[in-house]
């Protein structure tokens, strides 16, 4: 703690604590960790775009008293249900759940190359390989807690 702060004062705290040793080691991550990091957050982002795509539809069908619900062939079948069938008196919803629907297809298809892309990570791993071997752990769970950890040979005890 320097009562005034300046670049002079702040070198020659930083130049104390090394003397004195009140410091701890930070460990950068790899390069590759942070690019596993940098697609699993893309993901998780264009995820979150589709599930408010999703729920927006909802909403708004909602207010003209369609009820989306839960059918056997997905959203994506139901979405086309009511566009064919519950929307064909209001021409104006219906191009805008086709437009919102279109959305919604582009964002599924970024998700899919993202996905791909994570599994060959995955398959290139062995680490990964095994964490998925437990139960409920899969590529998604297994790449976050290995670029988490990056190096786990640091650790000394388990």
């Amino acid at each position: 703690m320097r009562p005034v702060k300046t670049d002079r004062n702040d070198a020659a705290g930083l130049a104390q604590i090394m003397r004195v040793g009140w410091f701890k080691q930070v460990r950068i991550k790899s390069h590759d960790c942070y690019q596993v990091r940098s697609l699993l957050t893309a993901r998780e982002t264009l995820v979150r775009i589709r599930v408010k795509i999703e729920n927006e539809l909802r909403g708004l069908l909602r207010t003209f008293g369609v009820l989306f619900g839960k059918r056997v062939g997905g959203f994506t079948g139901r979405a086309h249900e009511i566009i064919c069938g519950e929307l064909e008196a209001s021409p104006e919803m219906r191009i805008i759940v086709e437009t919102l629907m279109k959305a919604r297809a582009s964002v599924c298809d970024q998700i899919k190359v993202l996905d791909t892309r994570l599994a060959a990570i995955a398959r290139a791993n062995p680490t990964l390989k095994l964490f998925m071997t437990a139960p409920g752990v899969g590529i998604i769970t297994a790449l976050s807690v290995v670029s988490a950890f990056d190096d786990a040979s640091r650790f000394k005890r388990s």
